[in-house]
């Protein structure tokens, strides 16, 4: 609930945000308010190789989402190509031993 609440204050009015918690919706229930718009993404989709993982974030990223948070970082160790993406594109706006939030707006 502490990443929720972080998200919360961290996103725009009308702001759309990403989530990633083992492909449950919790993360993005929790971070929403009534004036924003979320979307769960998973990391590992069965079949779906970094480039795949790559190219589904960017089209929630062309949907408008300025700020994408991640649950449990060790859901990222399993994409080490998806995880350098992100680390070289976005600055992050938290990171814990467990959670990180990117901000997208670049």
């Amino acid at each position: 609930l502490e990443t929720a609440e972080f998200v919360k204050m961290h996103t725009p009015k009308n702001g759309k945000i990403i989530t990633s918690s083992y492909n449950s919706a919790a993360l993005t229930y929790y971070a929403l308010r009534v004036d924003t718009w979320g979307a769960t993404f998973d990391i590992n989709q069965i079949g779906c190789s970094d480039v795949c993982a790559i190219a589904n974030f960017e089209k929630l990223r062309a949907w408008g989402a300025t700020i994408y948070a991640i649950s449990d970082t060790s859901e990222l160790i399993r994409n080490p190509e998806f995880h350098s993406y992100l680390n070289t594109t976005f600055p992050k706006l938290l990171e814990t031993q467990r959670t990180v939030v990117y901000d997208l707006e670049i």
